[in-house]
């Protein structure tokens, strides 16, 4: 049996005020990695989401860097319509696993 000293990942960026960036990263990342695999399964550039999209490469660039968070909503909306996927939003309370409420998601299966 295995005594455990300290306290978890969770705990410890708590207390330093980095858990919710470092969740944030996370959420983008996973965000980004999925919308570049999509372009890539429909064989789409940079150039021809943005067109899809009626926005710029550069937004493009945004949402697919893993690092900048600070994408909208309304990005996100025009990406998974251009993707021809559903934006599925939901939050999940603190402590409950499998528990989760949807906000509602609009887009394209």
């Amino acid at each position: 049996m295995t005594t455990r000293i300290g306290s978890t990942l969770d705990s410890l960026l708590a207390e330093t005020g980095e858990l919710e960036e470092v969740n944030l990263r996370a959420q983008k990342k996973a965000v980004a990695a999925a919308v570049r695999e999509r372009m890539q399964t429909l064989r789409l550039t940079k150039s021809m989401l943005a067109e899809r999209m009626l926005t710029s490469r550069t937004v493009v660039d945004r949402l697919l860097d893993p690092q900048d968070t600070s994408i909208t909503l309304a990005t996100l909306a025009k990406a998974s319509a251009a993707l021809r996927c559903r934006l599925t939003i939901g939050l999940t309370h603190v402590g409950s696993v499998g528990k989760r409420l949807a906000l509602g998601g609009r887009g394209r299966s």
